[in-house]
């Protein structure tokens, strides 16, 4: 009996060590194609105002900062952020010790706060929480670096989305994310220099996969080229517009779900730009999928039973239904006015004459549609009347993918409009309400100082209240009065509102005209999509040409 017992052991042993060391070799076979993150960098260790206005004078803050944050666990339970990485994608990394700051620069608070300066990795959205909830610290502008992999189709495939997996794939790297390390006492008097290493690369490793996936879908294929030489052969104007405008809806936004880094079954957001999504999500997305065809090709004639378009069958019901036609045909549905029409088609090549398919007119789908308003509606609600009626021509079907892509390169577009024009689309006088940045203080302090988990540095408790003494003039805060800051309503109407579309329509009628305006936005369509089922007599210049409209009116 004891040598049977002894024969399975040996056994089990040989088939435990036998399955570990095939794990170990599926899971680093690749490893050796993959070599360590080496990059050009300027380490800036911070733990006093002093060595952060050394910072600040030295490096230049573009447009996007990799940001990480390191804290520390006992018995399971998170202790305040200790330390934040700030990363330039020139190579310059700020390592800034919260834990040991008496207070926080205004310029850092500043740079955390404004939107148009991206801040992007894995989960960051997550970290701007800790940080607000541990310091009162308000950041905007987090960018998921899993929501831009999402929208980069078909040119790296990750092992997993996490920072690791997408380093391997976009940068041809391995990270050292050992527990050792990452685990470590990130609140110790004096940091290691594989600490050291290790934060910095986070951040920097961040902002460089961010750039390469701008670029990556900017070229289509993987960029070979120093990221930090990027402004030499990409115009940076350029970069930037198209860095809005593919990051369009994922700012400040969570990657919704249960991610895990070794979970490869979860893509990330939906919305995608080649990436087909199923009728049953049509409620959760920002897009409502047609539920009935959009062309019937039903028939108007005139009294005398010239054709003079084909309608929509409620259109054509509503007439007969006000005793303005008679019904002539049932297939196909055929009505008969009985009064004369203000115009009628110039020929028999009218484009309203015409037969429509209910295909997308990209791709030639037959699932799925959703209304393209070739000029959007933004703009097309400030033309005159006569620019107005009978619009239909510029409304199209899309599946939900083409739709998606198109979208994208609007939002190109409408970014290229608001620079012409002087037509903010996001802040300024293109904002409805404006954040009242002294009620955002007063908030931001009272939720801090109600935070009872929070380790605020007594000079930042002092700052904190002294805030709040200014705003109400008393020294002394009861529960309530705190409850009550921390609830304030700090936006307020904008009275010098102009919606950015109403601007540029102005702005376009008194500098080239809406006709012009309106094939911009065609051609802008036509260009970017290229599309193979347009309806018949579907034209760029529909309305520029010289014959008479249509026009049915009572």
């Amino acid at each position: 009996m004891f040598r049977t017992s002894l024969v399975i052991s040996k056994v089990v042993g040989t088939v435990l060590v036998g399955g570990l060391a095939a794990y170990l070799y599926l899971r680093f076979k690749d490893t050796k194609k993959y070599k360590p993150y080496k990059r050009k960098k300027e380490i800036f260790l911070i733990d006093n105002l002093e060595d952060y206005e050394s910072f600040i004078n030295t490096v230049r803050i573009e447009k996007v900062l990799g940001l990480d944050c390191e804290w520390v666990s006992f018995s399971g339970k998170r202790r305040p952020v200790a330390l934040l990485q700030l990363a330039t994608q020139l190579g310059q990394c700020a390592l800034i010790r919260l834990d040991r700051m008496d207070s926080f620069p205004k310029s850092l608070q500043d740079i955390l706060a404004n939107k148009s300066i991206l801040k992007v990795g894995v989960a960051v959205k997550e970290d701007g929480k800790k940080l607000h909830l541990d310091y009162g610290l308000v950041v905007n502008g987090c960018v998921d670096l899993r929501h831009v992999l999402n929208r980069v189709r078909g040119i790296y495939t990750c092992r997993s989305k996490g920072l690791q997996g997408q380093a391997e794939s976009i940068l041809g790297v391995m990270l050292d994310k050992s527990n050792r390390i990452r685990c470590g006492d990130w609140e110790a008097d004096d940091f290691s220099q594989e600490q050291i290493e290790y934060a910095a690369n986070d951040a920097l490793v961040g902002v460089d996969i961010f750039m390469n996936l701008i670029l990556a879908k900017m070229w289509g294929k993987k960029p070979d080229i120093n990221i930090e030489d990027i402004f030499t052969v990409v115009d940076e104007t350029e970069f930037w517009t198209f860095t809005r405008s593919l990051v369009q809806g994922t700012v400040d936004v969570n990657v919704g779900g249960p991610w895990n880094s070794k979970n490869p079954a979860y893509k990330g957001p939906q919305l995608t730009n080649d990436e087909e999504i199923s009728v049953k999500d049509k409620e959760t997305r920002a897009y409502v999928l047609r539920q009935r065809p959009l062309y019937y090709n039903c028939y108007l004639l005139a009294p005398d039973g010239e054709s003079l378009c084909t309608c929509d069958i409620k259109k054509a019901e509503w007439y007969i239904e006000k005793g303005l036609a008679d019904k002539v045909n049932d297939d196909p549905f055929t009505v008969q006015l009985k009064f004369e029409p203000a115009g009628r088609p110039a020929s028999k090549d009218d484009y309203y004459l015409q037969e429509k398919e209910n295909i997308c007119v990209v791709c030639g789908s037959k699932d799925s549609f959703v209304r393209k308003q070739v000029v959007p509606k933004e703009y097309r609600r400030y033309f005159p009347p006569s620019l107005k009626d009978h619009a239909s021509h510029d409304i199209l079907l899309l599946c939900m993918s083409c739709h998606v892509r198109s979208t994208q390169y609007d939002t190109t577009l409408r970014y290229q409009l608001a620079d012409e024009c002087n037509a903010p689309i996001d802040m300024g006088s293109g904002t409805k309400q404006l954040s009242d940045q002294d009620l955002q203080k007063v908030r931001s302090a009272a939720r801090a100082l109600l935070n009872p988990k929070a380790k605020i540095p007594e000079l930042r408790k002092t700052e904190l209240k002294k805030t709040l003494e200014d705003f109400y003039g008393i020294t002394d805060f009861s529960p309530e009065i705190l409850t009550q800051a921390a609830e304030i309503e700090y936006r307020v109407d904008n009275k010098n509102y102009e919606p950015h579309g109403k601007l540029v329509v102005r702005y376009m009628d008194k500098n080239g005209g809406l006709h012009t305006f309106e094939k911009r936005w065609r051609t802008n369509f036509i260009s970017t999509m290229k599309p193979q089922f347009l309806p018949k007599y579907w034209s760029i210049h529909h309305r520029h040409e010289q014959h008479k409209q249509l026009e049915v009116i009572e």
